[in-house]
């Protein structure tokens, strides 16, 4: 577990990510964009690095604020998913009124 923990805290560094706040019972590790001023935006990254599921909440340009997951994540594609949030795929799905989506 520490060491799934330092490897997506660097991750996450390495794309001007920081760890904003963790639940260690549940794994989780929440990650928020830094703005160049130091200061955070509303954009964020769940990481449960026990069950390797990764939900972005983001801003969509004409949906609003939305939630996408992606289960079963490697590290890789965590790094991926720090680089570009936006990005789909990776065993990904969203909440709707009809249930868990798949992309």
């Amino acid at each position: 577990m520490i060491c799934d923990r330092l490897l997506y805290v660097g991750l996450a560094a390495k794309y001007g990510w920081a760890l904003r706040d963790e639940q260690p019972r549940h794994g989780l590790l929440i990650f928020t964009k830094v703005k160049p001023d130091g200061s955070f935006n509303d954009m964020q990254i769940n990481v449960w690095t026990t069950t390797r599921t990764v939900a972005t909440i983001l801003l969509h340009p004409r949906k609003g604020r939305g939630v996408l997951y992606r289960r079963r994540v490697t590290a890789g594609a965590v790094g991926l998913i720090f680089k570009d949030p936006r990005a789909h795929g990776f065993n990904g799905y969203y909440p709707s009124a009809r249930g868990m989506v798949p992309l």
